[in-house]
């Protein structure tokens, strides 16, 4: 019901956001765009009462492969900016490996925990363009809130150390909000396809606020995209 609620509260303030735009102007466009994330946290968690029995609860911490999709709305929009609504969702997450130990320090049991965070991402997409005929090249600056959705984990390896690296815990203490900045650049590509420009685009969204509701401790997610999308 929590996740309903949040993804219903989303689609609202993206479709105000259209309306709100189609007020303003008629040269502003619809936009789409979908693609890969690579993502993992920051953390400094290296509490035995958080993963009990291990040398480090984060050691061999690795980067995972998500996906995201997105929808905007050019507000403002003139030779060298465009100002735009966007609301989308983002998988994000991270991968670690985890070891247990008996009395004598020997390892024990060995594995890996694969982490998912769902988020739905609104934002104002602040583009600084330079507008060509067939290229337009563009930086771009994002703040972003991120409203949390869910998680989900996929484990690998010794059952004995997974059992003793649970991340329930942490997972019980995740704040529902983030917020942070995606800096990016891409380009807008014309004559690929009939009177509709081509997106390609990467951005970086380090997270500003800890999404780990805990003093003391810190875990903030860092996610790259690569995007490619139109404009119509």
């Amino acid at each position: 019901m929590k996740t309903a609620k949040k993804t219903f509260s989303a689609v609202t303030i993206l479709i105000m956001i259209f309306v709100t735009g189609k007020s303003f102007g008629q040269n502003q466009k619809f936009g789409f765009k979908a693609g890969v994330t690579l993502s993992d946290i920051k953390s400094d968690i290296t509490l035995p009462e958080i993963n009990p029995g291990s040398i480090d609860p984060y050691s061999g911490k690795s980067k995972v492969t998500g996906f995201c999709i997105f929808a905007s709305y050019d507000v403002i929009k003139n030779k060298f900016l465009t100002l735009s609504g966007e609301a989308g969702y983002v998988r994000k997450g991270f991968k670690y490996n985890t070891e247990t130990q008996n009395g004598n320090g020997e390892i024990t049991g060995k594995g890996s925990i694969k982490n998912s965070f769902s988020y739905i991402d609104l934002s104002a997409n602040v583009k600084f363009i330079l507008r060509k005929k067939t290229v337009s090249p563009y930086i771009s600056v994002t703040p972003v809130l991120g409203i949390y959705l869910g998680n989900s984990t996929t484990v690998t390896g010794d059952k004995d150390s997974i059992s003793m690296n649970n991340d329930i815990i942490v997972f019980d203490n995740l704040n529902t909000i983030s917020f942070g900045t995606k800096i990016g650049a891409g380009a807008e590509i014309y004559g690929l396809i009939k009177n509709i420009p081509v997106v390609f685009e990467c951005r970086y969204n380090p997270d500003l606020i800890d999404v780990y509701n805990k003093q003391n401790e810190t875990i903030r997610n860092r996610t790259i995209e690569f995007n490619i999308g139109i404009k119509f």
